[in-house]
């Protein structure tokens, strides 16, 4: 749920045009670095690898291998597109840490990378189209976990892979992708055997759709006080409730900051094909 954010996914798009520019994954690094004005040091950190392997790797010396390149790429921050053309990057340089890929399909998809959006699809819903079987995504937290799953546009999940994120039974995970399919938002690919959502986001105006909006976060939060019972002492959970003083007139800028924040969070955290479903509620309210 947020405003239109175009202007914002406009700037972070320009950013990326570096990095689809990069024809090897050591400059693709190389760029990375230098818009996050990190060292080598602080990322090889973040891998989990000595302060100079990241160096070594980016000036050539050293190269990634079956065992390193996994945290690297986990470590990147950027959205899954940009993952994927790092991915290519690497097996163009180093093709027997991908023998699945077909090589000579590898520069066409590197193309297709550099032509597509790295942004994060939202689409929103407009009031006119929004139907009742459309509105049960929202209100069905079995649906939605189950879309959150289902790995990003072109980058699909199967069903084991599903059931496994959701910790949902295989027959709920099922059912639920036929409602999905039958909305639209997900579709099957026959040649994969896997579905993938069509967009990665939906996002609506609460002006526009108050009823809905509002049924929705008060099930998000209901199921947030429900977990908190179960998961308060969870080192992997996270609940916080804070009361403090504000300049009143100063509160649509907090608005908008924290909105900001989260969101940031969010499309740089976001993993459409890792292992765990996570729901994130949030609140600023006098």
């Amino acid at each position: 749920m947020e405003t239109n954010g175009t202007e914002r996914q406009a700037k972070k798009e320009e950013a990326w045009t570096q990095f689809k520019d990069c024809n090897d994954y050591r400059s693709f690094l190389r760029i990375y670095l230098e818009q996050r004005t990190m060292s080598c040091s602080q990322f090889a950190k973040l891998s989990g690898f000595a302060r100079g392997y990241a160096a070594d790797v980016i000036s050539g010396r050293r190269r990634l291998t079956a065992k390193t390149y996994p945290a690297f790429e986990q470590a990147l921050k950027v959205p899954s597109s940009g993952k994927k053309f790092f991915r290519l990057l690497v097996a163009v340089a180093e093709p027997d840490l991908f023998p699945d890929l077909k090589k000579p399909s590898i520069p066409k998809q590197i193309d297709d990378l550099r032509a597509k959006s790295w942004e994060s699809a939202r689409r929103e819903v407009e009031k006119s189209n929004l139907s009742n079987s459309l509105e049960s995504l929202f209100l069905e937290s079995e649906l939605i976990a189950v879309w959150a799953a289902a790995g990003a546009p072109s980058n699909g999940a199967r069903i084991a892979e599903i059931k496994i994120r959701t910790g949902l039974p295989e027959a709920v995970v099922s059912r639920s992708l036929q409602k999905l399919a039958a909305l639209g938002i997900v579709v099957y690919d026959e040649n994969k055997n896997w579905y993938e959502p069509k967009d990665s986001h939906f996002f609506f105006r609460a002006c526009q759709h108050s009823e809905i909006f509002i049924k929705y976060f008060k099930q998000a939060a209901q199921n947030a006080c429900q977990r908190v019972v179960l998961a308060s002492a969870s080192e992997q959970e996270l609940f916080i409730s804070s009361t403090f003083c504000v300049d009143k007139e100063k509160l649509p800028e907090l608005k908008k900051a924290l909105k900001k924040l989260l969101l940031d969070f969010v499309d740089e955290s976001i993993q459409p094909n890792g292992n765990q479903i996570v729901k994130l509620v949030s609140a600023l309210h006098l």
